[in-house]
This record gives C-alpha cells, structure tokens and sequence, in this order.
C-alpha cells in the first residue's frame, strides 16, 4: 500500500509550491536559462549537431543533457516557453518518487516517504524562480544511477551494472 500512497503524498505535498509557482510572476533571466534555451532551440533546428563543443559553446560550457532533454521536449510541445517550463517544472516531481524507491530499499517504507516527502517540500525548486534548473536532472540522473547501482549489487547482471555506468556518464554530461 505503501508504493500507491507515495504519488499522492508527493502531489499533495507538491500542490502549494506548484500553485505558487504557477501565480508568482516568473521569467527567463540570469545567464544560464537564456543559454538552455538557445542550445536546445540550435539542437532542435540542427545548428548544434555539428559537435559537442558547439553545443557546450552555446550552453555556456555545460554538458549536452540539458539542452537535448529541452529539446526533446520542444519536439514534443512546440517552442512554447511556458509550456516548456511547466514540463520541466513537473518532471522534477520524479526526484522525491525516486527517492523513495531508493531509500524504501535502504531502510524500509518509512524512509521512503519521508525521504519522499523531505524532498518535495525542501528540494531544488520549491519555492525557486528559477525557471531552468539543471540541478533538478543531475539530482534525478543521480537518484537512477544509484537505483541501477543498488540492483546490480542485489540481484547481479552485467547489464544493471552498465545501466548505471551509463546513468553516471548522462549525470556528468549534464552539468
């Protein structure tokens, strides 16, 4: 019962912060938020596929995770910012679930809906006007390398072990 309580514990928790977000007047400032758009919209178009030096030159040295997860998402929305930002805002929604799985095989059911509910209420953007956060996809690149790692100790496989290698590697190249 635990598994089915977890996703309405983490929308309930969620509720105010996304109403917040969503009357509080927010837009794309500072240098990095300006520059994960751009890189995904050259992405997108094809002006950044000539290199991953091109990319990282237009994403303000970052790696290519970033801009290519916006892009995707500009593929499938269109270039509307707001949407964009909404999606983005919502995908971060994923890291307190995955916290859970983590700490529920650590230490139990318990600890995963705290570790669950600590998260949606103090992480990265709860009460951030950061409309772009790359912190939010390296926690959540993070959160499923570790979940990889912990299955390929468990239960073995070459394969798991690679998953989370390869989970690690996208965490590195996001940042």
């Amino acid at each position: 019962w635990v598994d089915r309580a977890v996703v309405p514990l983490v929308a309930v928790l969620a509720g105010p912060t996304l109403l917040w977000f969503g009357d509080h007047p927010w837009a794309v400032l500072g240098k990095d938020a300006p520059r994960y758009l751009f890189a995904a919209s050259e992405l997108v178009s094809g002006g950044g596929l000539d290199s991953l030096a091109g990319a990282a030159n237009y994403n303000g040295g970052h790696g290519p995770v970033f801009p290519a997860l916006i892009g995707s998402l500009m593929l499938l929305l269109g270039r509307d910012t707001e949407a964009l930002i909404w999606a983005m805002r919502l995908t971060a929604l994923l890291n307190p679930l995955l916290a859970y799985f983590l700490a529920k095989r650590l230490s139990g059911p318990p600890a995963g809906l705290l570790a669950a509910a600590l998260l949606t209420l103090f992480g990265f953007n709860v009460r951030s006007t950061f409309v772009l956060n790359i912190d939010v996809l390296l926690l959540t690149f993070t959160l499923l390398a570790l979940l990889a790692l912990l299955s390929a100790l468990e239960r073995g496989g070459a394969l798991r072990a690679l998953a989370s290698g390869l989970l690690l590697g996208a965490c590195v190249l996001t940042k």
